[in-house]
């Protein structure tokens, strides 16, 4: 399975790190009562004067959530090789400190006190949960540190996170698509089907919401814990209500091989409207089979859906052919958009610090409530970042399609072709 040597490997660090947590506790507790306590480089406005800029990854690299992980810092990793070849950030080579959340929210804590207290990164990437990401805000921005989470709830707000962002696609914004899906294909009732995170909670009132405003009936509505293997009471409840489609909004694509193993078991084959994460084809496949996902679609970054016989955007091709190239051995099952919003993300910190000159958070984010459209040379066209929402990534980055059929690698067929 792709990953499985990162996991192996980074055992003995998640041990080492569950040591280092225990550590930290003490060294910041007498840190934070301390009047002599300096402000991070980030925090008071301004870069190293020499040295690297020192860019933290917080991102699983054991645990359930471990493969996405892995997909982000492998784009991360690109994007840093991309960016020092054109000069660094702010005429510093770029480099990168990653640490291990685990998946965990209390995890996430602890290594984000590392990377500001005792590594002094200068920015961000991460955490990938909308729980983990509540967890540490408070610590970044205290220490005034700009962040681009992997965060999908609406409810982070530029009030919730003023120098936060996300590269991911807002959970508000796919509820929106995919209900907008089921009734261009004339659908009048639905069930929804939900994970337990924060997003994924969110995601449910964003769904409601929508199908209420469309005049969709919503015939029941569950919940699964993230990793769940068993879905059977859930999905048997739901076909017992009857509905044209589910809308199903997982985490990981292994969650939703479950699902459709599970409706499976019980003869269950209506349309499946999906949220992001149901197009990570590899892990569905893994756990349900290729042929699960036939009455499938999902929401993805648009750069990597094409219609049949038409070829991808230049951009998409050019960064496909240079990830597989720079790490060959991991390239097989690579979720390749969001490999690529990973990227991005370096390139945008490149230029949002150039253009606020500087790392500090406040300024930062200023910067990129009135630029960011001007932010150009990515695989995703544009950035829609604004005083009303920091996420990069706004509904035209967006498109639905067919997890089952792909019309070149990483690519997949639109579901409006």
């Amino acid at each position: 399975m792709y990953q499985a040597k990162r996991l192996e490997d980074n055992m003995m660090k998640r041990k080492a790190s569950a040591l280092l947590a225990g550590a930290l506790g003490v060294t910041l507790l007498a840190a934070g009562c301390s009047s002599s306590a300096k402000p991070s480089a980030a925090g008071n406005g301004s870069t190293a004067a020499s040295g690297p800029f020192k860019l933290g990854l917080m991102v699983p690299l054991t645990g359930s959530l471990a493969q996405p992980g892995g997909w982000i810092e492998d784009g991360v990793k690109y994007g840093v090789k991309q960016v020092n070849a054109a000069g660094g950030i702010d005429h510093q080579k770029v480099q990168l400190v990653t640490v291990d959340t685990g998946g965990d929210p209390t995890q996430s804590v602890s290594v984000a006190n590392k990377l500001i207290s005792q590594d002094h990164v200068q920015f961000i990437i991460g955490p990938i949960t909308t729980d983990a990401m509540n967890a540490v805000l408070p610590i970044e921005q205290h220490a005034g540190l700009a962040t681009i989470g992997v965060v999908g709830s609406p409810k982070l707000t530029p009030k919730a996170m003023p120098y936060g962002f996300s590269m991911l696609l807002n959970a508000g914004d796919q509820a929106q698509a995919m209900v907008q899906y089921a009734t261009k294909h004339h659908y009048k009732t639905v069930a929804i089907l939900h994970d337990n995170g924060e997003q994924g909670l969110a995601a449910d009132q964003a769904l409601n919401a929508q199908a209420k405003k469309a005049g969709l009936t919503v015939t029941g509505d569950q919940q699964y814990s993230v990793g769940s293997t068993d879905d059977s009471a859930q999905v048997l409840s739901l076909k017992q209500s009857h509905p044209q489609a589910v809308l199903l909004f997982p985490t990981t694509g292994t969650d939703v091989g479950y699902v459709l193993k599970a409706m499976k078991n019980v003869g269950w084959t209506i349309p499946v409207i999906g949220g992001y994460g149901a197009h990570y084809a590899d892990q569905i496949a893994a756990v349900s089979g290729q042929g699960s996902m036939s009455n499938v679609v999902a929401t993805a970054y648009a750069p990597f859906g094409a219609c049949p016989g038409k070829p991808a955007p230049a951009a998409t091709q050019k960064f496909i052919t240079g990830i597989k190239a720079f790490n060959p051995g991991e390239f097989k099952g690579l979720a390749l958009d969001l490999a690529a919003a990973s990227a991005d993300s370096v390139h945008i910190i490149q230029q949002g610090v150039h253009g606020a000159g500087t790392a500090s958070g406040a300024k930062f984010a200023t910067w990129m409530e009135t630029h960011a459209t001007s932010i150009s040379g990515l695989v995703n066209p544009s950035v829609s970042a604004s005083s009303s929402s920091h996420f990069l990534f706004g509904p035209s980055d967006m498109v639905l399609v067919h997890p089952g059929k792909q019309v070149s690698s990483g690519v997949f067929e639109r579901a409006d072709c």
